[in-house]
């Protein structure tokens, strides 16, 4: 049966799922309750309000969640929503949360409730199987506030001692593939190794499957399992059974159990089977919860998409797309795209060094903006410097010899070292005006 025990551990996976709870209250009515009916509440030292149980009866009758836009004492926002639980033949009934949130933040609040349901009902099944006299036993007192991995080794090692199985494997599932985590009686799992291999092949035909699968060693069932059919022969076992134990979104745990050769398999499924059901929604919750946030949002992200493509909303996100599309032809804005594209200045200007050199020092790059006389370049101008001197000592030595001709009358002679003079001063301005 379904104590209130049982409904306060659920209402602490909630808190853990909404950190700015402020108040919850949970009820449930129906064959398994111990007494028709259980409720917890949250604080657990409070009354319940009436408020919220008027809330829980409103949500149960209606059917669908019902929400209530508030204010704190303290000014900041608060949102009552009260959500309808149902599991089929078993309870009804309706949770209620009271969240420092605003308005805006309903569909999330829904969704996380939306979570819990699917794990509640998953929890109920199980007891109603048999599985919940024993499943605090296995899981522990508080799983809400366990660590994962601890949560996931104390399970494996108890159910190996209830179940008395030769080895149990415990897989989860990302993106539909089979992750294996852990191999009891192994500290580290050899994913590479051939017994890693093979274990996450069997755990991945399950899934695939969407049912159990028990075989025995000696069974005779065509090559419907032929990933078993290796599993079981590369190990000493009589027999074989895999659970799969979807959680709801894509997500879930794969659990493959080896039985000694006088036991029977599908007598131990049976018996691990509604075990493993209530105690799946922990062990998600915990796995979620401690998983990196980018990979947390990128799964959020994914979800929404997949919601958004069922045929319940497909019409309005197609409506939401056509309206989008309208506005962007029809309202008037300003269209950006992005392209590879060259920049090219409405007048470019050339620059030619002056005489043929090196360059020894260059404070411009390209690309760069510069200023009116800023250097962009220094030429190495020693060469220019020695013509230079030398034609100035040229100049000179034919000055001194044109002076010679004339206090020699030589006035023909004169004339000739006066147009070589010529020659060599115009010679030496040129050189200057390269070097300036």
């Amino acid at each position: 049966m379904v104590s209130a025990d049982i409904l306060e551990q659920w209402l602490s996976m909630q808190r853990q799922l909404l950190p700015k709870l402020r108040r919850a209250y949970v009820q449930l009515r129906g064959p398994a309750m111990p007494s028709g009916r259980a409720e917890a509440v949250y604080p657990p030292d409070g009354d319940t309000p009436e408020t919220l149980q008027l809330a829980a009866k409103l949500a149960e009758s209606a059917g669908t969640p019902v929400s209530n836009a508030m204010e704190s004492e303290d000014g900041q926002p608060r949102l009552r929503v009260a959500y309808p639980l149902t599991v089929e033949g078993l309870a009804r009934g309706a949770v209620v949360v009271e969240v420092n949130a605003s308005p805006g933040q309903q569909a999330a609040i829904v969704q996380l409730l939306e979570w819990g349901e699917r794990w509640l009902r998953l929890i109920v099944q199980a007891d109603a199987a048999g599985g919940g006299g024993r499943l605090d036993e296995l899981i522990g007192p508080d799983p809400a506030s366990a660590d994962y991995q601890a949560l996931r080794d104390r399970l494996l090692d108890r159910l190996v001692a209830v179940l008395g199985c030769e080895l149990l494997a415990l897989g989860a599932i990302a993106d539909t593939r089979v992750v294996l985590e852990r191999v009891s009686g192994v500290p580290q799992v050899d994913q590479r190794g051939s017994q890693a291999r093979v274990l996450r092949s069997a755990m991945q035909e399950a899934w695939d499957l969407g049912e159990p699968v028990v075989l025995a060693r000696d069974a005779d069932v065509e090559d419907r399992f032929p990933a078993h059919r290796t599993l079981l022969a590369e190990t000493d076992a009589g027999g074989v059974c895999t659970l799969p134990l979807p959680a709801g979104e894509g997500r879930g745990l794969v659990c493959t159990l080896l039985v000694p050769g006088e036991t029977d398999p599908q007598a131990v499924a049976g018996q691990a089977l509604p075990l493993l059901q209530g105690a799946t929604p922990w062990l998600v919750l915990r796995r979620e919860q401690q998983q990196p946030w980018p990979r947390r949002c990128a799964r959020l992200l994914r979800e929404a998409g997949q919601r958004a493509l069922r045929p319940r909303w497909r019409r309005a996100v197609q409506l939401l797309v056509v309206l989008v599309l309208a506005g962007f032809l029809l309202l008037p804005t300003e269209y950006r795209l992005s392209a590879d594209a060259v920049l090219e200045a409405a007048s470019q200007q050339s620059l030619v060094a002056p005489f043929d050199s090196f360059v020894v020092e260059a404070p411009a790059r390209a690309g760069e903006g510069v200023a009116k006389a800023q250097l962009l370049a220094r030429l190495d101008d020693r060469e220019l410097q020695s013509r230079a001197h030398r034609l100035q000592a040229e100049l000179s030595e034919l000055d001194r010899e044109r002076r010679r001709a004339m206090t020699g009358g030589k006035v023909g002679q004169a004339r000739v070292l006066e147009a070589q003079q010529n020659q060599a001063t115009a010679r030496l301005a040129l050189v200057k005006a390269q070097l300036q």
